[in-house]
């Protein structure tokens, strides 16, 4: 099943795999299997055959599986036809293509820019969002994020998503 014949992707769970636990992926990776658990990733494209219940972060997905559990999508979600979601939404850009199911909770926020860069950075535990506002944290919750995204963000991060560069 190839969800978009121009992309080739760079990781593949595939139909006979079974997965449970924490995945944190990155690049282009398409789920064929079952996934249990936790999963964070850049793009994602779940395919028709795919069965999924677990929490899922990434900027960009694709279902056309099912899912039950919570998405976050950061920049877009798109539910294609034959995608069966029993779960709830977070994200700014939802397209939904005619025949997809979708039961739940949808939040779509407002993308936020923040004027106020004048605040002193703040630290975490993992100080690897030294340089992040707290009116951009602020606008990055309002935006979705959860405190354990924001502590993972870098200073570039932020500021893509907050449309600040």
């Amino acid at each position: 099943m190839a969800m978009n014949p121009d992309r080739t992707s760079s990781s593949c769970i595939s139909r006979i795999t079974r997965i449970s636990g924490k995945l944190e992926l990155r690049g282009l990776v398409e789920i064929e299997g079952e996934v249990e658990g936790e999963i964070i990733g850049d793009d994602i494209e779940i395919a028709p055959s795919a069965v999924v219940t677990a929490r899922i972060t990434a900027n960009r997905l694709k279902v056309g599986g099912q899912v039950n559990g919570e998405i976050v999508a950061r920049e877009r979600l798109e539910v294609l036809p034959t995608a069966r979601l029993q779960c709830t939404i977070t994200t700014p850009t939802l397209v939904v293509t005619e025949g997809g199911q979708f039961n739940g909770d949808c939040k779509m926020p407002r993308n936020h820019t923040s004027s106020s860069q004048s605040e002193p950075p703040t630290t975490n535990e993992t100080g690897v969002s030294f340089f992040i506002t707290q009116a951009q944290r602020a606008a990055l919750r309002e935006c979705g994020y959860l405190d354990d995204d924001i502590s993972l963000m870098t200073r570039a991060d932020a500021h893509r998503l907050l449309r600040l560069q």
